[in-house]
């Protein structure tokens, strides 16, 4: 049995054709990303439950304990091993061969979950493609636009997120990525919604201008500034979810960073973690607002 399903991830058009029996049930972390009238998809992914992996061949281009990427002799296919913990590719349970629009993914199990489905996407390069960055963050909707909460893990984005949420009634659209896009073009500067929720488990489908992003520091006092230059780049690229093993890749990423620094307000906040760094942000955000420096 072969089903296809399209869907949105952030807002690129994508479609996913999965073959096997009674392969796949949707625990609704895809389902909100649905769509059943969807354009001419920008990529094709097409999964396929075997029992076997192939070999790798071609020339192992990064490795760490997670996967191995290779890259075909002729330059053409990147194929990735995920789960792989030798030179072999043994104990990988995913081989993803990609090429420039469509991706053939061989799953060794019998049935597919969301999450074999959003390994399959490699989100960090379909959202690279398209003029956006994947960033860890929490995002937020307040008056209709996103604000990004970043920061090492541990350092409390969510925490800043939850005090948006019971003390100004923000909502909450991702509790761990954003894909935030910056075209060429003059599109505006949004941020959209992805189905990789975190420990969160909130991923919304949702489509907005972004008002600013937020490197946060733990302190005992809240104190903002705003960061410009290279030290917002700095702040930004932190988060960034890019395969390094891609020049290609780095450099769009890269570029994207700069358009976002350049196009949109990135403060650091050195923030307590009760209402009152809610307070000092709102201050900034209001400031900024009206065109003066913070």
């Amino acid at each position: 049995m072969t089903r296809e399903t399209c869907y949105r991830i952030g807002g690129i058009p994508v479609s996913v054709r999965m073959t096997g029996d009674d392969v796949f049930t949707d625990d609704g972390v895809l389902l909100p990303f649905a769509e059943t009238d969807t354009p001419a998809p920008a990529h094709r992914y097409d999964i396929v439950c075997t029992d076997t992996l192939p070999k790798p061949t071609g020339n192992c281009i990064y490795h760490d304990p997670a996967k191995r990427v290779y890259l075909s002799d002729d330059g053409k296919t990147q194929t990735r091993y995920v789960g792989a913990v030798g030179e072999t590719a043994a104990g990988a349970y995913l081989c993803i061969q990609r090429n420039a629009r469509e991706t053939l993914v061989l799953y060794k199990g019998t049935r597919i979950t969301p999450k074999t489905v959003l390994s399959s996407l490699e989100a960090e390069h379909l959202i690279t493609v398209h003029a956006g960055i994947l960033l860890h963050a929490s995002c937020i909707r307040y008056e209709n636009r996103a604000i990004l909460f970043t920061a090492p893990s541990g350092t409390g984005k969510s925490t800043q997120a939850d005090l948006w949420s019971a003390h100004r009634h923000a909502e909450l659209i991702n509790g761990d990525r954003a894909a935030v896009f910056s075209p060429e073009t003059d599109g505006g500067i949004r941020v959209r919604g992805i189905p990789y929720a975190g420990s969160s488990g909130v991923a919304r489908c949702a489509d907005l201008p972004l008002w600013a992003i937020v490197y946060l520091s733990q302190a005992k006092e809240n104190t903002v500034r705003r960061l410009t230059g290279q030290a917002a780049f700095r702040a930004v690229w932190e988060g960034c979810s890019v395969n390094t093993w891609s020049k290609d890749d780095v450099t769009a990423a890269a570029d994207t960073v700069m358009r976002l620094v350049s196009g949109v307000p990135v403060l650091s906040l050195a923030c307590t973690k009760d209402v009152r760094a809610v307070e000092t942000l709102e201050h900034a955000l209001e400031t900024d607002r009206k065109g003066v420096n913070v």
